[in-house]
């Protein structure tokens, strides 16, 4: 069998980004704020796309920077921080780890600017 992780470990030293992990442990994942979405798009793009179409920010991670995450974990790339949807373990030493941004700090509009 193919060992990647002389591959894995290239693609991170020329792509990857710091990622802050629960318990503030800092790995390296290469970012991708757009994703994929988890379904073909179609050819009715724009017509009607379900939520769970839409793209959805990714970072892959080493298999061994990717145990013990969970969904609902906080982690933080750049300066945003994203809660953890889904982890996907490719059988290649990446983890997909699917996110979403972290709303819970936006606080409300001010009260001119709320919606009636």
């Amino acid at each position: 069998m193919l060992d990647r992780a002389p591959l894995n470990a290239a693609v991170m030293e020329e792509f990857g980004e710091p990622v802050t992990l629960p318990g503030a442990v800092e790995v390296t994942g290469v970012f991708d704020p757009l994703g994929e979405p988890p379904a073909p798009w179609g050819s009715e793009v724009g017509l009607a796309t379900h939520l769970g179409q839409q793209p959805s920010p990714v970072v892959s991670l080493l298999d061994s920077d990717s145990v013990g995450l969970n969904e609902r974990d906080l982690i933080t790339v750049g300066s945003k921080d994203y809660l953890v949807t889904r982890i996907d373990d490719e059988g290649s030493g990446l983890s997909r780890v699917w996110l979403m941004l972290d709303r819970t700090d936006a606080g409300s509009p001010p009260e001119g600017e709320r919606w009636r």
